[in-house]
């Protein structure tokens, strides 16, 4: 299990930000059933998602930078989770998935289609099991859009709803790709480039430095 709690430049469990963090959020938890809600829920709703990030620089997968930027889409919202769990002693691997997303915002469906490659999240060992959960998509965002809001009670799984408030369907999970101790950095932008093409994600990388100075 030592894999599953110890840390790296990815998951900087003991940089200080993180462990003050974890323990902070899990001061009034009396168990790791109610640490790992509690981290959930922190992460869930007080990182904000957002795709529009330039996803081939390998900094901005540290765990450290995705909370102080209080923002992120799954893959770091995952990273996040997984090392703030691991900070209070609560075992945590990575898990990435293909999904079909049929609610996708037109920019992301005109790059990407409705096929989202190594959709993250996580699996947490509390009670002598392992259960798996999605932080993906805060409240809030799910309020304006209709979704579904993920709920975790610590000991099942609780992974994108399937279908939105209206019965229409979301998210569909396609591709099973695995599960890490660590993120595998390398090969999901193998994967990435191979799968979405080089020029196509040069142009992603542009519209989103556009996107996020407002232009």
């Amino acid at each position: 299990m030592n894999e599953f709690l110890s840390g790296s430049y990815f998951l900087d469990v003991d940089n200080p930000i993180i462990a003050d963090t974890a323990n902070e959020v899990v001061k009034n938890s009396k168990d790791e059933v109610e640490f790992a809600i509690s981290l959930f829920y922190f992460v869930r709703d007080k990182i904000i998602y957002n795709p529009y990030t330039e996803f081939d620089k390998k900094e901005n997968y540290i765990a450290s930078r995705i909370l102080t930027k209080g923002e992120g889409f799954c893959v770091q919202k995952a990273i996040l989770f997984a090392a703030l769990l691991r900070a209070v002693k609560i075992p945590a691997k990575l898990i990435f998935v293909d999904i079909k997303n049929y609610r996708a915002p037109e920019k992301l469906s005109e790059f990407f289609d409705d096929a989202f490659l190594y959709h993250g999240y996580c699996a947490i060992f509390t009670e002598s099991r392992w259960v798996k959960a999605a932080p993906t998509f805060n409240k809030e965002m799910c309020d304006r859009f209709g979704y579904k809001t993920t709920e975790f009670d610590g000991r099942h799984d609780a992974l994108l709803e399937p279908y939105d408030r209206n019965g229409m369907l979301t998210f569909e999970y396609v591709n099973y790709r695995g599960e890490y101790a660590d993120f595998p950095y390398e090969e999901m932008l193998n994967v990435y480039n191979n799968q979405y093409g080089r020029e196509n994600l040069k142009k992603w990388k542009e519209f989103v430095k556009k996107k996020r100075r407002g232009i």
